[in-house]
């Protein structure tokens, strides 16, 4: 906000202009081996968040807080507002922060994803290894050199990844 009056769209938050004072994680576990829940709630939409992006009205000196979806709301709002040049440094921290959050729990979840694919591919290639031996390797000419499939699914695990794990499982699976 570059005025002192209330945003029409967001009237219940203190009036602007708004600097972006810090990002915080607020979660909340009721006992050990319990769920963890987020911490908190947007000033804005009173969604429950654990990301929370604080800010202060710089005029009135009021605090605030909401989620990351709402700092991008704020960013897009200001932008039609006032366009892209009128935006103030601290927002756009905000929003930056937001995005590096999101893209950190993104990389969280494919790592974890990467991680079960291969442990499901090697745990395959364990109970099949003996059958695997026993077939000749999908390329003619390792074939030829006497390699197995066992043979190629242990390469495949060592050197390829996620997408080598699923073509190992979908060929161990065939063997069933």
């Amino acid at each position: 906000m570059t005025n002192t009056e209330r945003h029409p769209i967001w009237p219940h938050l203190p009036a602007g202009p708004w600097k972006f004072t810090g990002f915080t994680v607020e979660t909340y576990q009721a006992c050990p081996g319990a769920p963890i829940q987020v911490g908190g709630s947007c000033d804005h939409c009173a969604t429950g968040i654990s990301n929370t992006f604080h800010f202060v009205a710089t005029k009135t000196g009021e605090r605030f807080r909401v989620g990351s979806t709402c700092v991008e709301k704020m960013f897009a709002q200001m932008k039609k507002d006032h366009g892209e040049r009128n935006i103030p440094n601290s927002l756009r921290a905000a929003r930056d922060a937001a995005r590096k959050e999101r893209n950190r729990k993104a990389r969280e979840r494919a790592n974890v994803r990467r991680q079960e694919t291969r442990n499901e591919a090697m745990a395959m290639l364990a109970t099949r290894y003996q059958h695997a031996a026993r077939l000749p390797h999908p390329k003619p000419f390792r074939a030829d050199k006497g390699d197995t499939m066992a043979d190629w699914a242990e390469w495949m695990m060592h050197n390829g990844g996620e997408p080598a794990a699923c073509q190992v499982i979908t060929a161990l699976k065939a063997l069933a």
